[in-house]
């Protein structure tokens, strides 16, 4: 009885900063690339991922976040990020370069309420999901915003 085996030679690496100025400001900043040479070990007899699988992740990522506490238990934080093309199954995904916003509030301890806005640079674009290699399928991801109540005790 033979296997299905797949090797995955990976190359990759990950560096993220973080830089406080002052004690209500934050930026965290990182990049990471990932390339992937997939393919079927000999002894394999059928194919073990889909064609194309190892196009389904990008090969660069970049972002850029600000978080900044004000006055009166208000914090602003920005995040902004990069992310290089990719495909998945024959759907070519372009890179994009997005933006995320928050407004958070916190009246009492326990309490905050925040207004998000998340994707804010275009109406929408395609991005992979986290099962894209599973799914084999692309979405699309829209500008939202949004009101967030947490209360933890």
């Amino acid at each position: 009885m033979r296997r299905e085996v797949a090797v995955l030679p990976l190359l990759g690496g990950e560096i993220a900063v973080d830089w406080v100025p002052t004690d209500f400001l934050r930026f965290r900043s990182g990049y990471s690339y990932l390339k992937m040479d997939l393919h079927l070990d000999p002894s394999a007899t059928a194919a073990s991922f889909s064609e194309g699988a190892e196009n389904a992740s990008p090969r660069n990522r970049v972002f850029l976040r600000s978080m900044l506490q004000l006055a009166h238990d208000v914090e602003v934080d920005t995040t902004l990020r990069w992310v290089d093309n990719l495909m998945i199954n024959g759907t070519k995904v372009n890179s994009y370069f997005t933006g995320d916003l928050r407004l958070g509030w916190r009246p009492i301890d326990g309490l905050e309420i925040s207004l998000v806005g998340r994707d804010l640079f275009q109406p929408k674009h395609l991005e992979f999901g986290e099962s894209a290699l599973a799914s084999g399928a692309a979405s699309a991801v829209q500008r939202s915003v949004f009101l967030k109540v947490t209360w933890e005790q």
